[in-house]
């Protein structure tokens, strides 16, 4: 602890009726002393505001199963682009020697149509007005929240522990949320509080748009576990701890640390952060214990481990309901690279509706990349004329740029070849029985994917040749 700091515990006076208390004062949100404090949390204050996310010199693996998840998704990255908005600022009191252990302020702008952070309107307790907007005011355990919606799928909000509800309230009306950092006019600031650290990273305890390292684990539910890592100053675990309910500290893995609830993040559930050895590390899930199998089975790894466990998610060869189509359609699949040249596989399944049979039938696509999976379009088609069909990948940011075509080989076809202005490639063909999925018996399904092939496509040519090397059609579409 340095000179001149105390340790002290950020309790809401409401929160611990009954508990034997040293009270520092008790006016609305103000800070609460028990008289049992945990360790000690790295502290938010330094010399440098502005902190640098980095991707971490060594990956961090999993060491071991949890029972009933699987890893989704791992990517260790340099960056990437992320529209998340200006990246959080926390205030504190530099006295303090634990940031999280007093009183704080965080300000922030969480942006998207999927993953706002920040407070709830539909938890308001009531209307405040904010810089011409019309705002609400909510307060969670021991937090008082204040956001705005400047304009579509964004909100702005301050949040402050300890802090009285005109306190937050002149915070936000004080808010600056230009360029790529947070902050609050000098004015605005509650009174004993500083400018500690501003970071571009999302709303809650992950990181967004710098280097890093990010595992997903899935339980074949809805449910995720998320777990970051970056190469930063231990520091950042207090800006990321913020979000945790946990007024004392925590040991995580032997480090100080921060585990409980998580409050005003998306996806909600349990969370730990801590500091250790030149990394900040959070693991987010659904629920507190599998939050903590994850930990117990993480560590630091080395390079060639993250690869086949990168490799672990591409291999298997997926199913109908892997790509989202009914199960009884025909899967065709390889394995591929994107525009940029990194490993992906590519995946279609065609079958009909299960819902009408005499409809059109549907074709499913996805492209799944060590990093997660994308596309998972499922769209009709009408499978007439010289019954093939060519489906372009979708053009999203998280989509592959390039051109998937599927179709349907003459009875006999043992080998397709597919021409255009992307290129010649041998089609993946399946074995005869697959047309049976579209109620086209005998004849194949064959797809294959053009990386990189703009979009709106060209024209292909796709000729069919039977086992003795014989032309069996010859199509355009």
């Amino acid at each position: 602890m340095g000179p001149g700091r105390r340790r002290t515990t950020g309790w809401s006076c409401t929160a611990l009726a009954g508990v034997v208390l040293m009270t520092v004062g008790c006016a609305e949100g103000a800070v609460v002393v028990p008289g049992d404090v945990g360790p000690e949390r790295p502290s938010a204050a330094g010399v440098d505001v502005a902190l640098e996310l980095a991707k971490p010199a060594a990956p961090w693996v999993l060491d071991g199963p949890v029972d009933g998840w699987t890893v989704d998704a791992a990517a260790w990255v340099d960056g990437y682009e992320c529209a998340s908005g200006p990246g959080p600022a926390l205030y504190g009191d530099p006295a303090v020697a634990d940031t999280l252990d007093g009183r704080t302020l965080l300000v922030s702008s969480s942006s998207g149509s999927a993953a706002i952070g920040g407070p709830s309107r539909r938890d308001a307790d009531e209307s405040v007005r904010v810089g011409g907007y019309d705002g609400w005011l909510v307060h969670e355990r021991g937090r008082t929240w204040v956001g705005w919606e400047p304009g579509p799928d964004t909100v702005h909000f301050v949040g402050g522990r300890g802090l009285t509800d005109n306190e937050v309230i002149a915070a936000a009306q004080g808010a600056i949320l230009d360029g790529t950092a947070a902050s609050i006019e000098p004015d605005a600031v509650p009174d004993g509080l500083e400018l500690m650290l501003a970071a571009g990273t999302s709303d809650g305890p992950r990181f967004c748009g710098s280097g890093g390292e990010s595992i997903r684990l899935r339980n074949g539910e809805s449910d995720l576990v998320v777990v970051s890592v970056v190469r930063a100053d231990p520091r950042l675990s207090a800006l990321w701890g913020w979000w945790i309910d946990d007024a004392t500290g925590t040991d995580v893995r032997g480090h100080p640390g921060s585990v409980g609830t998580l409050r005003g993040s998306i996806p909600t559930g349990s969370a730990q952060v801590w500091a250790e050895d030149d990394v900040v590390v959070s693991v987010v899930g659904a629920a507190a214990d599998v939050v903590s199998q994850v930990v117990a089975v993480l560590r630091p790894g080395n390079e060639a481990e993250f690869a086949a466990m990168q490799d672990a998610l591409i291999s298997p060869y997926p199913t109908a309901r892997d790509v989202g189509c009914p199960d009884e359609s025909a899967v065709v699949s390889a394995l591929d690279v994107d525009e940029a040249g990194a490993p992906l596989r590519w995946a279609v399944a065609l079958g009909m509706s299960p819902d009408d049979a005499t409809s059109d039938s549907t074709a499913c696509t996805v492209f799944i990349r060590p990093s997660g999976r994308a596309g998972g379009v499922s769209e009709s088609v009408a499978l007439r004329g010289p019954e093939q069909l060519s489906i372009t990948a979708a053009l999203s940011g998280s989509s592959p740029r390039g051109k998937l075509v599927v179709g349907l080989a003459p009875i006999g076809a043992a080998r397709v070849v597919i021409s255009g202005a992307a290129g010649t490639r041998e089609a993946v063909l399946l074995d005869a029985s697959s047309g049976a999925a579209v109620d086209r018996p005998g004849q194949p399904v064959f797809g294959q994917w053009f990386p990189g092939a703009d979009s709106p496509p060209s024209t292909y040519t796709y000729t069919a040749y039977d086992t003795a090397g014989a032309i069996l059609d010859v199509q355009e579409f």
